[in-house]
């Protein structure tokens, strides 16, 4: 990843977005406690831990937890890379 930065690529962090849809006030919280209950809350926020003992053993609770989350981090990603994308197809085609 480092060689793409310093080529002048943009470094996205996507551990990162998917954490903070997780805190207190984050897009994934609600749904995710409507789907898994509210014993993997802490303080407001998504226990990441007591996510994964749910889903990791369920491939189906695994799915439907994507479905959370995908949608969200693919929205965020597509407005960060939106200007970086349009660039880079221009340079292609031209």
């Amino acid at each position: 990843a480092q060689m793409f930065v310093k080529l002048g690529a943009k470094r996205i962090d996507t551990d990162k977005i998917v954490h903070q849809n997780l805190r207190k006030g984050g897009q994934c919280v609600r749904p995710a406690v409507k789907e898994f209950g509210r014993e993997i809350l802490r303080q407001g926020s998504v226990n990441r831990k007591k996510l994964a003992e749910i889903v990791f053993n369920s491939p189906s609770k695994l799915k439907k937890l994507e479905k959370i989350i995908h949608p969200v981090f693919d929205s965020r990603i597509c407005r960060m890379c939106g200007n970086q994308k349009r660039r880079y197809v221009n340079q292609i085609n031209g």
